[in-house]
């Protein structure tokens, strides 16, 4: 169907521009995440000394002001870089739009799309067997490139059962990826972790929610647990 190629192609090169890292487009959902990630490791590194360094000893890490700056800083820039990701509007860059775009153009990710789009063939060769990645790994400079694109398009097969859900014995080149993955998906960004950040940031950080918005609640700040869980989401 090469109608339907060239829209899984046009949507791939989308796909793929929304998440590489790339220097002309700074916000990159790889961007992003490395951003958030490196800020939540220098953070941790330097207020480490808060512990690490006997009480008796003067730290700059345990100066009220700077404890302050620092911890305020880190809450802010967390939770608001986790919320980008998950930002749904269609002018943003972020993994749930990503994942709503994805999930809307669904059925132009067809078996036969996913193995051969790239020029791999459909068909591996049935006795060319795989015993696991590390054959395709090592398979460069050893097998003809005619080989070599049955190794990948058997791998890749594999790889689709999986997300497809489909036993080997029963793939067809219009298999696509059920609705369920996406629900699966869609329950690891919706965790009570994520939608309490999601409180903080509508109603102290992002904006001033009056009392009733509130609902009587008080900036306590956020646990490390609650950040844990959104970063691995």
């Amino acid at each position: 169907d090469k109608q339907k190629l060239e829209s899984y192609r046009a949507h791939w090169r989308k796909w793929i521009s929304w998440y590489d890292r790339r220097p002309e487009e700074p916000h990159s959902i790889e961007q992003q995440i490395e951003q958030m990630l490196f800020s939540d490791l220098v953070y941790r590194s330097v207020t480490s000394a808060r512990a690490a360094v006997p009480k008796s000893v003067e730290v700059s890490a345990r100066t009220d002001s700077l404890v302050y700056l620092l911890d305020s800083g880190y809450v802010t820039t967390q939770v608001l870089a986790i919320s980008k990701l998950l930002d749904s509007r269609k002018d943003v860059i972020s993994v749930m739009r990503l994942l709503l775009d994805v999930e809307r153009n669904r059925t132009v990710i067809t078996r036969e799309n996913y193995v051969c789009a790239t020029g791999y063939p459909y068909d591996p060769v049935p006795d060319l067997t795989v015993k696991d990645s590390t054959v395709v790994e090592e398979s460069h400079g050893l097998l003809t490139p005619k080989e070599n694109g049955w190794i990948f398009s058997h791998d890749l097969h594999n790889k689709f059962d999986r997300l497809s859900g489909t036993d080997p014995s029963n793939r067809s080149r219009g298999d696509t990826i059920p609705k369920s993955v996406f629900k699966r998906l869609h329950a690891w960004l919706e965790t009570d972790s994520i939608k309490r950040l999601e409180f903080i940031r509508d109603k102290f950080l992002a904006h001033s929610g009056n009392a009733a918005q509130r609902a009587g609640e008080r900036f306590q700040g956020v646990r490390f647990a609650e950040l844990d869980e959104a970063q691995r989401a």
